[in-house]
Formats: structure tokens, C-alpha cells, sequence
């Protein structure tokens, strides 16, 4: 069939005459599905959910994503891999892959190329809180004790604790009150610090705003948290760390925490306070632990250092024998955070703060000198603990 008179013409004609004939025929179909076209190409690469849409099917007490990324951008691409965690971005190291630990040896970490996202610990460990019998305390303890009551009544935890805390270091109180005292502090401790709910008064927690293309390493780093990504999740009842709400406020709390091992009681006490000045520490609360058997755990001033690594492989000093990532018979569970002598201590190395798969040698020495907690209570240390920045005391 001879083609329409218009189209016969030399290259440039045609051109003009085609883009005039088009002008001609409608427009507003080709342009609707133009614009289609390229908003499916830009959705196609993220995916941003309100709380309307991105908790729909879930429980409501349960945050959803604030952004999915199916093509990660430039800036969220893997890095090459690294042989020292200090060297890795905190975005690449977290969550770790598995390493082997062998007392008193260096320690080589390898990172997956695409680690697997980490489930976090959310359940608080429970405490056992003596009652206090106060008709032993002396008169001015047993006034800062009937004060710090009264406001925690009135719903004035802070003010309570603090009521708390100056009749634990009192020196008219006695140890086994103590004791009771400790109980106190941590159950309001676990409330003030560690529920969402934020307590404007608490000089350690504030809150933070979910932003586009944030993730709990984001957050963690950028607002200068002296605490493990995960104390976020716990903290805030996320029992997934890559799922986030835009426009959530989330509870932070930031840090820095410490241990104090008392090896004639088995306890940790963790406290809050700067790193290089025990006697500005404050009481946040107590975990129960296993030491060394004939009196291997040592004594002295130490630091966490940058073996801190989940599931970790483990190579008995003893025996020779090793235990791989994943496997359930591995003495050590699934956290360990790595301890340097520091001063007097310096030559102490090799020893850790780890888990354990034998729950009854929690208050006895079974082990080989590290100190040992039950796994959940290992993952809520392993949370409060973080390299260089946290301090570790073992006393006798």
C-alpha cells in the first residue's frame, strides 16, 4: 500500500511532518503511561512504609520497616572484607560472623560477604531482689529507704532511685542490706533505662526520631552511643533490628557501662559512669556468674576489647579440641567479649566474659578462668559492654 503523501518527503521533512502528525493525534494516554513507566522504575529500588501500611498483618505492639532496600545504593555496599574488626565500618560489623577464640592466641576474625540478620535478645533477665528488713537499718538509712517508697509510689522513679542509691553506699548500711537495696535499684533501673518509656530526668537515655535510610548501626553511630546496636532493639521491644517505622521516636540509651566483678559472691555489678574514674560509677544493676576453678579467674583492671563476637568457634586450651559456630555443644554459648590487663594487669590475657551451655555452674568454679553468665544474661552484657569504652574490675 503507497504510504500517506506526507511521509514521502527527503529525512528532515519526514522528521517534522511525523512530530506534526503525532502532535495531531492524542496525547494524554502516551503521557499517563510515561509517567507509569517511571514511577514503577523508581519504586522499583525502595520501598518506604508508613506505620499504616508497614505493620499491616502484625501485632501492633510490633514496629515495622521505615525503608526496604532492594538495590542497596553505593553508600550501603559491601566494603572488602578485613581481617581487624577495629578497621571495619560499624555498618560492616555488624552482625558478626563467627571467629575462633583460643585462650591466650590472637584472634582472626572472617566476615560473611552477606551476613544473615540478627535476631535480638529482647526478654530482661530477672533479678532476684532480697527484701530489705528495715528495722535492722540505721536511723538515717532507714529514712532515705521510707523516702525513696513514697516517691516510688507517686510514680517518681528517678527521684527514687536516687533515694535508693544513697542508702546503698551509706556507710551505716549493712552488706546483706545491700543486697536488698541492689534488688531495688535494678528493678527501677530496668524501667527507667531499659522500657521505651522515657523518664526526661534520666541523664543517660534521650530519644531520637526515625529518619529515611536509617538502621540501628546508623543511629547507634551517629548520636555517639557508647552502648552495642542492639540495646536499641531491647530497649525499644523490636525483636527484629532491621525493621523501623519513619517518623518512630525511639528511646537511646547512651552510655558507657562497666562491670565490677566480686569473685567472693559470683556477681557482676554493672555501672554507669565515665571509664577512668570508679569512684564517679553509679549502681544499675547485678548478674550472677561462674569463675574460674582453683581460683583461676584473675584479679585486676581490664578493658573490652575488639574480640567481641557472637557465636563464636572455641578451641579447648586443655584439650585441643574445637568447636565450631552453631554447635550446641560449645562450652562457651554464643556471646564472648574479650578482656586486656590494663597497668598492673597488663599481662593477663586471653580471658573473656562469655556465655554457657551449663546452666548450674552459674555460682560455682567450673571454669578455666573466664567469667561466665547464663546466654541470656551474656547477651544483655554483651549489649551494655562496647570496645575501649567499657572498663572491667574483677575483685577478690
Amino acid at each position: 500500500m503507497p504510504l500517506p503523501s506526507q511521509f514521502v518527503r527527503t529525512r528532515g521533512t519526514r522528521r517534522r511532518s511525523m512530530y506534526h502528525a503525532r502532535r495531531r493525534g492524542p496525547r494524554k494516554p502516551a503521557a499517563i503511561v510515561a509517567l507509569a513507566v517511571l514511577a514503577g522504575g523508581s519504586y522499583a529500588g525502595w520501598r518506604v512504609l508508613t506505620p499504616d501500611t508497614a505493620g499491616a498483618g502484625d501485632d501492633a505492639t510490633t514496629p515495622s520497616p521505615v525503608l526496604v532496600s532492594r538495590t542497596a545504593p553505593p553508600a550501603a555496599r559491601a566494603r572488602p572484607s578485613q581481617t581487624s574488626p577495629a578497621g571495619l565500618d560499624r555498618d560492616q560489623q555488624e552482625p558478626e560472623a563467627p571467629v575462633t577464640l583460643t585462650m591466650g592466641s590472637p584472634i582472626t576474625v572472617q566476615h560473611a560477604p552477606e551476613p544473615a540478620p540478627v535476631p535480638v535478645q529482647v526478654d530482661q533477665p530477672k533479678l532476684e531482689s532480697p527484701e530489705l528488713q528495715t528495722e535492722d537499718l540505721s536511723r538515717d538509712v532507714k529514712q532515705l529507704v521510707a523516702s525513696a517508697e513514697e516517691k516510688r509510689a507517686a510514680g517518681e522513679l528517678v527521684g527514687a532511685r536516687e533515694l535508693y542509691l544513697r542508702g546503698l553506699y551509706h556507710p551505716d548500711t549493712a552488706e546483706a542490706d545491700r543486697a536488698g537495696l541492689r534488688g531495688h535499684i535494678a528493678s527501677l533501673n530496668d524501667e527507667i533505662l531499659f522500657s521505651p518509656r522515657f523518664y526526661p530526668d534520666e541523664p543517660l537515655t534521650r530519644t531520637y526520631e526515625v529518619k529515611g535510610n536509617d538502621s540501628l548501626t546508623r543511629i547507634a553511630r551517629r548520636e555517639g552511643l557508647m552502648t552495642s546496636y542492639e540495646l536499641i532493639a531491647r530497649v525499644n521491644r523490636m525483636p527484629d533490628p532491621n525493621r523501623l517505622v519513619l517518623g518512630k521516636r525511639l528511646k537511646l540509651v547512651t552510655g558507657p557501662f562497666h562491670a565490677e566483678v566480686v569473685k567472693s559472691a559470683f556477681r557482676m555489678d554493672i555501672y554507669s559512669g565515665p571509664r577512668d574514674d570508679p569512684s564517679r560509677w553509679r549502681y544499675v544493676r547485678s548478674f550472677r556468674v561462674g569463675l574460674g576453678d582453683d581460683n583461676a579467674t584473675p584479679v585486676g583492671e581490664f578493658a573490652v576489647t575488639d574480640s567481641k563476637v557472637k557465636n563464636p568457634s572455641w578451641t579447648n586450651p586443655r584439650t585441643g579440641e574445637t568447636f565450631k559456630a552453631d554447635n550446641p555443644d560449645n562450652p562457651i554459648g554464643e556471646y564472648w567479649l574479650g578482656l586486656e590487663g590494663l597497668g598492673e594487669s597488663s599481662f593477663y590475657q586471653g580471658y573473656g566474659i562469655h556465655g554457657t551451655i551449663d546452666p548450674d555452674s552459674i555460682g560455682k568454679s567450673r571454669s578455666m578462668g573466664c567469667v561466665r553468665l547464663l546466654d541470656e544474661d551474656a547477651a544483655f552484657v554483651y549489649e551494655l559492654l562496647v570496645p575501649q569504652r567499657s572498663r572491667v574490675r574483677i575483685v577478690p
